[in-house]
C-alpha cells in the first residue's frame, strides 16, 4: 500500500509543470513499475499456494504452505581409466558441452544412461536449478516434476518480494497450452514470445479482473524485462507439447532461449520433461528425479495416514519389491494413501499394478468427491456411469489431438459436447471432483462457490496426465474389444502408456500383448524427427 501511495504521488508531481523534470519522470516511472511487479509477485506466490495441500508441507513461522522439495541427482565423470572410461564418462554425464564431444550420447535412452556414472546426489533440488541459466528436469510421470518448478517459482517471487527491485520474475508456462500457429497452413508453430504473451494474458483468472490483473502489465513489459535480462522462463512439461509439429515447435523454445540468453546473460530457462519422451539434441543441462526410497515412503505415509495404517502399508511395500516400484513417485503413493484413508470409508487395498491402483484412485475419488459430495447434480446428468463414460470420451480426444498437447481449448470440442447435451453440468461435477482443472487457479475455486458456476473454463485437462492416459485407455479398451486395430497405437510413441494401461484392461489381453510384444516401432520425435 505504501508503495502504491508513493507512486500515485510521483505520478501527481509528473503533472505539475513547474516540477516536471528528467529525474522526476525516471523516479515515477520505477515507482510504478516497482509497484506492478511486486503485485504480480504477490498474485504469482498465492497462485501456487493454492495447490492441494498434499504436495505441500507446513511452515511453522509463516503458517503458509510449500512444496516439499523432490529428491534427485546429477551425474559425474566416473573417473579418467582410459579411453573407453574416458568415453562412458562422456556419454553419461548430463551436461550439455558432453552432446558436442560424443554425438553417440543422442542415441542413447535416459532410462539407459540413469544407470551409469557417479551419482551426485543433490539435497534441494529448487536451489541447484537456480545454479543454471538452462536446465531441464527429467522425471517419470507422477515423479514431481511439476511440483518442482512451481516451487522453484515461488522461491523467486519471494525473494523478488523481499528486494527493493525484483532481480529477475519467474513466469510459470504449461506447455499443453502451446497448441497456436503462425501460420496454421504450412504448420509453422507461433513463436515462442507470443506465445508467452498470450499465456499470460489469456491466464484464466484474468477473466475476473480484466483490467486491472496483474499479469497485463507483465505482458505489456515482456520485451522490455528480456533485454533487462530480468526474466525466468519455467516450461513445465516438454512432453505434454502438442504432438503435431514438434520437432518445429522445440526449435522455437531453441531459438527463443538462444536469442534472449545472447542478449542477457541473467536471463534463465527452466524445462521439465518426461524422461522417455525427452530429446537430447535440445542440448542443455539436465538433471533427473529419483524415485522415492523406502526412507521417504514412509515419511509420506506417516504424515498422511493413522499411524497403525501407515505401519502396516509399509510392511508390505518392504515385503513386496513389485509394490514399492509401483509406490516410488508421489502420484502413486498419494494415489495408495488416497485409496486406504479410513476417513473417507475406505477399507483395505493393495493393488498388484499401476494401472489397478490408478483404476481404484479413480474410482474412489469418484464415489467421495462426485456421489458422496455432489449427489444431486451427478443425479441430474444420469448418474456416476454417465460422468465415467463422459470422462472416458475426453480423455481419448485429449489424447487422440495431435494439434493439441494435454488440453484443449474449449471451443475445439464442439464433437465432444454434441455428444454429450449435458456438457457443462458434467463438466462443472468433474471440475468440482477435482479431476479435470488445473490445481489452485482461481478458475477452478470458483466452480466450489454457490450458486453453480456452468461457465466452463476456456481450456479444459486433467488435473493430471496419468488420469488422462486412464480415462483414455477405458475408452480405447472399449474400441479394441470392438475390434478396433491396435497397430495404429502401437506406432505412436504418445500412446504407449495408454495402449499399456488399456492392455490391463480388456477382458482377453493375450492377442493384443501378442501384437504388442512382436512389433518394435521406430518412433521419433522432438528436433530428430
Amino acid at each position: 500500500m505504501g508503495q502504491t501511495i508513493a507512486a500515485d504521488r510521483a505520478l501527481a508531481d509528473v503533472g505539475k509543470p513547474d516540477s516536471v523534470s528528467t529525474s522526476r519522470e525516471t523516479l515515477a516511472l520505477s515507482l510504478v513499475q516497482e509497484c506492478w511487479e511486486k503485485d504480480y509477485l504477490r498474485w504469482l506466490s498465492k497462485e501456487i499456494e493454492k495447490i492441494s495441500s498434499r504436495w505441500h508441507k507446513l511452515d511453522d513461522k509463516r503458517k503458509q504452505p510449500l512444496i516439499e522439495p523432490t529428491p534427485a541427482h546429477t551425474k559425474q565423470p566416473q573417473g579418467q581409466q582410459g579411453l573407453k572410461a574416458l568415453l562412458s564418462s562422456r556419454l553419461f554425464r548430463y551436461f550439455q558441452s558432453d552432446y558436442g564431444q560424443n554425438p553417440a550420447l543422442r542415441d542413447v535412452e535416459l532410462s539407459v544412461r540413469a544407470g551409469f556414472g557417479k551419482r551426485v546426489k543433490i539435497r534441494d533440488l529448487v536451489k541447484e536449478l537456480r545454479k543454471f541459466k538452462t536446465i531441464v528436469v527429467l522425471g517419470d510421470p507422477g515423479s514431481g516434476k511439476s511440483v518442482c518448478l512451481r516451487k522453484l517459482a515461488y522461491d523467486l517471487a519471494q525473494q523478488g518480494l523481499k528486494q527493493t527491485r525484483p532481480v529477475t520474475l519467474p513466469v510459470l508456462l504449461f506447455m499443453d497450452n502451446y497448441d497456436g500457429w503462425k501460420d496454421k497452413v504450412t504448420k509453422q508453430p507461433m513463436p515462442i514470445q507470443d506465445f508467452v504473451k498470450e499465456c499470460v494474458q489469456n491466464h484464466e483468472s484474468v477473466r475476473y479482473d480484466p483490467h486491472n490483473h496483474p499479469l497485463l502489465p507483465l505482458a505489456r513489459n515482456l520485451d522490455s524485462l528480456l533485454r533487462e535480462g530480468r526474466v525466468t522462463c519455467i516450461f513445465d512439461a516438454l512432453d505434454e507439447m502438442p504432438q503435431d509439429r514438434s520437432d518445429l515447435r522445440y526449435q522455437e523454445l531453441k531459438g527463443f532461449m538462444n536469442y534472449w540468453g545472447g542478449i542477457h546473460e541473467r536471463n534463465r530457462f527452466i524445462f521439465s520433461c518426461r524422461c522417455l519422451d525427452y530429446d537430447p539434441a535440445f542440448e542443455v543441462d539436465e538433471v533427473i528425479i529419483d524415485p522415492f526410497d523406502l526412507r521417504q515412503i514412509l515419511s509420506f505415509l506417516k504424515n498422511n495416514l493413522p499411524l497403525e495404517i501407515a505401519d502396516s502399508l509399509y510392511e508390505r511395500i518392504v515385503e513386496d519389491d513389485s509394490l514399492q516400484e509401483i509406490v516410488s513417485n508421489p502420484f502413486f503413493l498419494q494415489a495408495l494413501v488416497y485409496i486406504n484413508d479410513p476417513s473417507r470409508g475406505n477399507q483395505w487395498h493393495i493393488p498388484k499394478t499401476r494401472g489397478e491402483l490408478i483404476r481404484a484412485f479413480v474410482e474412489t475419488l469418484l464415489q467421495y468427491e462426485a456421489e458422496e459430495k455432489q449427489p444431486e447434480a451427478l443425479k441430474n446428468v444420469g448418474g456416476r456411469d454417465v460422468l465415467f463414460r463422459f470422462l472416458a470420451d475426453l480423455g481419448f480426444v485429449l489424447q487422440q489431438r495431435r494439434e493439441g498437447g494435454t488440453s484443449a481449448p474449449t471451443k475445439d470440442l464442439d464433437e465432444l459436447w454434441r455428444r454429450h447435451p449435458k456438457w457443462k453440468e458434467l463438466l462443472r461435477i468433474a471440475r468440482r471432483a477435482r479431476i479435470l482443472g488445473r490445481r489452485g487457479e482461481e478458475a477452478d475455486d470458483q466452480v466450489d462457490s454457490p450458486p453453480p458456476q456452468l461457465e466452463p473454463p476456456n481450456r479444459i485437462e486433467f488435473v493430471h496426465h496419468r488420469i488422462q492416459e486412464f480415462f483414455a485407455a477405458v475408452e480405447l479398451a472399449r474400441r479394441l474389444e470392438e475390434a478396433e486395430p491396435i497397430e495404429r497405437y502401437l506406432e505412436d510413441i504418445w500412446w504407449q502408456e495408454t495402449v499399456i494401461l488399456a492392455i490391463g484392461i480388456v477382458q482377453q489381453p493375450g492377442l493384443l500383448l501378442s501384437k504388442m510384444l512382436g512389433r518394435r516401432p521406430e518412433t521419433t520425435h522432438g528436433l530428430t524427427k
